[in-house]
């Protein structure tokens, strides 16, 4: 009866059977422990609840409370709906790119930090340790007596200017004044102001590269500057290219007008650029050209000081290229075209005030640290042969000048240690005649040669005389012809145009050897008379050709001709009063002169006077004799 009953209650409530949980179980709000899950698995009757409430409000046991839009439980004080969408809507938004943007500034800041070290560390570190990889197969290339020729220890020689007191004591006060300085503020360019035509201008500026390229190791007008419009990027440089030309196109009296417009115009720019720094290298171009060719409209003494000009260049120079960035950019192997535009640039500006130097008989400028920076030109994969023969020379003029330091080293068998020594180095580029370059080396060679065993001539002739120095004041002064003739030689075997494009400086020693060879009352056995006459004739030829040449090289190949044809009368005179015959090699009895075998006039030889004296009077009383025509 009982399980009747209780059969018929469990049918009236079908849906408790099986499914009221225990005490236990309805008390337990929060997940159960892993043994109990896997006790329940096991109990397929038994089913969870649904958890509908939070943890906060499950303990609570009561129900979650919602505001409005929201979806979560206003309970959990760490989640407020208000709160949550004010930081999403407004403090993200706001306060996001502000922290990129400081992130970024530091970023930027660790970066120019580690660059900064970098630099450092790469400035401590010795040179021959780093030798760039791009120089070895040049290396290899080399030959035995060509060691030095790529330096393998190169150092800047700027590397303690960019630290000095003064450039940081300047760099304060442009940050303090905002980086204002007066730098040079040209009037304008001669075709806005009126003075020559566009035309004419860009036909000028084409001719003068063309003219003067190889000298300055340039080939078209974005060498000069790298925008390709000089006359907007300097209106100086190109003011100059056009003044120098205008001394060959000359047709006209209206065109010597302009000359002289122009010619003043540049002298007034050249006051300005003296007293500005740094140049840019296109100032600096310019200034080298005015030191290198004459540019005034007359032919007389009108000129500027070219040892004067190119000590100025050099110095700006010095201000303008940064060797040490240079230096690492080279062996790094990431050199720019900038770069090798200014080596080349200071090597011409070295040659030039070396050539001077010499010529004057003033001391250089120059360091040696930065003279040492010109063996960085072979060290570019674009250099050429024209780059190693501008450095050769350089080092030919360096050998030059240490031995006018002491007392000069001419034997009377023609030996100088220093130049001997660089001939032997150099030999291979001084049979490169086909080269303009190649014959202006030749030349330079002879000039340099001439020079040295002038100042042992006069050395000799200052101190106290014994028989044996005669001897040898003899010797060398037959060297002094003989280099004097070599010269004159250079100068003929050139075309007649590339003879008219040399620099002043061989123009000027071209006139010195002819005025010595002119004193002369005899020449030495080594020096042809009629061969002398023929290159002198040749030469007056060029000068009557070529209108701008100057005044003493026309004067001194007068007086020289008048000389030697003089003495060639003379000996044909006395030759027919002795008897012998009418027609005689004049070749033949020169020599007997030079030796004293033959016919003697006047008393013994005297002494060639000093270059001070030819420059400075004596016979250049005749004329006024120019000595570095601008």
């Amino acid at each position: 009866m009982a399980g009747k009953r209780a059969r018929n209650i469990r049918q009236a409530n079908p849906a408790q059977e099986g499914h009221e949980p225990s005490a236990p179980e309805s008390r337990q709000l929060s997940p159960a422990p892993t043994s109990e899950q896997s006790h329940e698995q096991d109990n397929p009757k038994k089913r969870r609840r649904r958890i509908l409430s939070c943890d906060t409000c499950r303990r609570l046991k009561c129900r979650c409370e919602f505001d409005d839009g929201s979806d979560t439980c206003s309970r959990i004080p760490c989640l407020k709906g208000d709160s949550l969408d004010q930081y999403s809507t407004t403090s993200e938004t706001a306060y996001q790119p502000d922290l990129l943007k400081s992130l970024h500034d530091r970023v930027l800041e660790l970066e120019n930090s580690m660059i900064s070290l970098k630099l450092k560390l790469e400035g401590r570190q010795a040179q021959p340790e780093t030798r760039p990889v791009q120089n070895e197969p040049l290396e290899v290339q080399r030959k035995p007596n060509d060691s030095s020729v790529l330096a393998d220890d190169i150092e800047p020689a700027d590397q303690h200017v960019h630290e000095s007191p003064a450039e940081i004591i300047r760099r304060v006060g442009s940050q303090l004044s905002g980086g204002y300085r007066r730098t040079l503020h040209p009037q304008g360019d001669i075709v806005t102001m009126g003075l020559i035509d566009a035309a004419t201008a860009s036909n000028l500026v084409t001719g003068f590269i063309r003219r003067r390229g190889h000298i300055l190791l340039i080939n078209s007008e974005s060498d000069l500057t790298p925008s390709g419009n000089l006359i907007y990027s300097s209106p100086f440089l190109h003011a100059v290219c056009c003044l120098h030309e205008m001394r060959w196109t000359q047709t006209s009296e209206e065109d010597s007008i302009k000359h002289r417009l122009v010619y003043e115009h540049v002298r007034d720019i050249s006051g300005q650029v003296m007293l500005s720094s740094p140049l840019p290298l296109e100032e600096i171009t310019g200034v080298l050209i005015m030191a290198l060719f004459a540019a005034a409209p007359s032919r007389g003494p009108e000129y500027l000081d070219s040892w004067l000009l190119s000590g100025h260049c050099a110095q700006q120079a010095m201000l303008c290229i940064r060797f040490s960035d240079i230096l690492k950019r080279t062996n790094a192997g990431k050199s720019i075209s900038t770069d090798l535009r200014s080596i080349r640039l200071w090597a011409n500006v070295c040659l030039v005030h070396l050539h001077w130097s010499a010529t004057t008989g003033r001391p250089s400028i120059l360091p040696p640290s930065y003279l040492h920076q010109c063996k960085s030109l072979l060290g570019f994969e674009q250099a050429t042969m024209r780059d190693a023969m501008v450095f050769a020379e350089i080092e030919l003029y360096v050998a030059l000048q240490k031995n006018s330091y002491d007392k000069p080293e001419t034997t009377k068998e023609g030996i100088c240690a220093s130049l001997t020594s660089w001939k032997l180095k150099w030999s291979h580029l001084l049979v490169e005649t086909e080269l303009p370059t190649g014959r202006m080396l030749k030349m330079s060679y002879n000039i340099a040669s001439l020079i040295l065993a002038k100042r042992s001539l006069d050395q000799l002739e200052v101190s106290n005389w014994s028989s044996q120095d005669a001897a040898e004041a003899k010797a060398i002064h037959a060297l002094v012809c003989e280099f004097a003739a070599q010269v004159i030689t250079s100068f003929v075997d050139m075309s007649t145009a590339n003879s008219g494009d040399l620099p002043e400086f061989h123009l000027l020693c071209v006139a010195y050897a002819i005025l010595l060879l002119s004193q002369q009352d005899e020449l030495p056995a080594s020096v042809s008379r009629i061969g002398v006459i023929q290159s002198l004739e040749e030469v007056k030829r060029r000068c009557d050709q070529l209108k701008t040449l100057s005044s003493a090289l026309r004067f001194s190949v007068q007086r020289a001709l008048e000389k030697l044809r003089a003495d060639v009368h003379d000996i044909d005179a006395v030759v027919e009063r002795a008897g012998l015959a009418v027609s005689v090699d004049v070749d033949a009895v020169a020599p007997g002169l030079g030796q004293g075998e033959a016919f003697q006039f006047g008393t013994a030889m005297e002494s060639l006077e000093s270059m001070d004296f030819f420059f400075n009077g004596g016979y250049l009383d005749l004329l006024e004799f120019e000595t570095t025509p601008i």
